[in-house]
């Protein structure tokens, strides 16, 4: 996914944006959500988390 990103980085970085991830609920995949965050500050973009914050049943599994 990042590799996809990189196609755009000169894009981004001379717009002053980033990476958002949002659309459903990014928190209901906090592995996926967790590996595209760390990939995108590894390479330096800028990054925000749009969320409800709502996982119902997979607020168990988030914690771990």
């Amino acid at each position: 996914m990042v590799a996809e990103h990189d196609k755009y980085r000169s894009f981004i970085t001379t717009a002053g944006g980033g990476v958002t991830l949002t659309a459903g609920e990014p928190l209901l995949q906090p592995a996926f959500t967790g590996a595209v965050l760390s990939r995108c500050k590894e390479a330096a973009l800028h990054t925000a988390l749009d969320t409800s914050g709502l996982l119902g049943a997979g607020a168990d599994r988030a914690r771990a």
